[in-house]
């Protein structure tokens, strides 16, 4: 299923709800607290939402993008209560969804702020001092160590993403930034929801989203992780690993 976060704002604001039993201002205020979301603003737009979530605590859309801010200011349990609510509550099947896809990338958001980690969960841990995964034989994936002739050096960095996950989201702008640093290395963005890269989500054993996956010139796996660096000078220092 594919449903941007975009669409979710014009299209189900009418069908949820606040435009029909919300005043002109409620809607404005609910508006801001979208754009300051996706601006990644999370204080802002939570100041606005809980306003909301007073007056109308049964708004599925109030609660799910409450819950899309407590995770992005690391209030995990509140989050996760705002999203099992919209799963269990809301009588629109395709928000529904999105409160339990929600929940399912807590794991995820857990594996950015962790530095990597290879299965979700929703408990919080310490970052790593480098903030950068450890290569490790334990893990499958050779370290650039091993991996000293030309043939099994950097070639391409695919990351496979979704438009309904919050990190994706956060995480476009740094992949972007960082591919225009690396002209020498093909970096693709491969959308999950797409048929066309059905087949590279099945190779690849694509469970979370971001998977960022980097593959040498002889085609072999290097790295591959759910998750996503914060930074561009934390993913570059992924990159320059393996080159």
């Amino acid at each position: 299923m594919k449903i941007s976060v975009v669409l979710l704002t014009i299209g189900l604001i009418g069908s949820i709800g606040l435009s029909i039993t919300a005043t002109s201002a409620a809607e404005d205020l609910y508006k801001r607290a979208v754009l300051n979301y996706q601006a990644h603003h999370y204080s802002s737009a939570l100041a606005d939402l809980e306003r909301l979530e007073a007056a109308y605590p049964t708004n599925a859309m109030v609660r799910y993008y409450r819950a899309l801010c407590y995770q992005g200011t690391n209030q995990i349990t509140l989050a996760k209560k705002d999203f099992e609510w919209v799963a269990a509550n809301c009588p629109d099947a395709k928000v529904k969804q999105l409160g339990a896809i929600g929940l399912r990338n807590l794991g995820s958001y857990r594996a950015q702020v962790t530095g990597f980690v290879s299965a979700p969960t929703t408990q919080m841990a310490a970052r790593p001092a480098s903030g950068l995964p450890t290569p490790s034989t334990s893990s499958g994936i050779p370290s650039p160590s091993s991996s000293t002739n030309a043939a099994n050096k950097l070639r391409k960095v695919l990351q496979f993403t979704s438009a309904t996950c919050p990190i994706c989201i956060t995480f476009a702008p740094i992949f972007e930034q960082t591919k225009g640093k690396y002209s020498g290395i093909d970096m693709q963005t491969l959308d999950v929801a797409d048929a066309g890269n059905s087949a590279l989500v099945e190779q690849y054993s694509v469970k979370n989203y971001p998977t960022i996956v980097f593959l040498s010139n002889n085609g072999s796996v290097l790295f591959k992780r759910a998750g996503a660096p914060d930074t561009v000078a934390q993913f570059s220092q992924l990159i320059d690993r393996y080159r």
